[in-house]
């Protein structure tokens, strides 16, 4: 399960993001994603799949932070890394189709072998 939709803000989540990147020597997955293209989309699946009024009583104050791929392109690039995205796809998930995966690979000039 994703950490990154419990992240309280934006510059939160770049933080984390650049640890993890300055920490790997090839690549790093971030996987179950929250899209922000698809947010409303998902609120509503959500709503329908819980008895009426069970969504608001569940998850009244919690909050989950939505990310656009063009935020995972911007850390990527400053940190030396390029940023590929993949479709959510795990059998029997219902937030397949509002979830991405971005995997990030060190770019060649930002490695060393010595």
């Amino acid at each position: 399960n994703s950490v990154f939709q419990y992240v309280g803000s934006l510059a939160e989540a770049e933080s984390v993001l650049i640890k993890m990147l300055n920490k790997a020597t090839r690549m790093v997955g971030v996987l179950n994603i929250p899209a922000t293209a698809t947010k409303k989309l998902e609120w509503e699946a959500c709503e329908k799949e819980l008895p009426l009024g069970m969504y608001e009583k569940k998850y009244k104050g919690l909050t989950h932070l939505f990310y656009d791929k063009r935020w995972f392109r911007a850390v990527a690039m400053k940190q030396g890394y390029s940023v590929r995205f993949y479709t959510q796809s795990i059998k029997g998930y219902g937030m397949n189709d509002f979830r991405f995966n971005a995997v990030f690979t060190k770019l060649e000039s930002n490695t060393s072998d010595s």
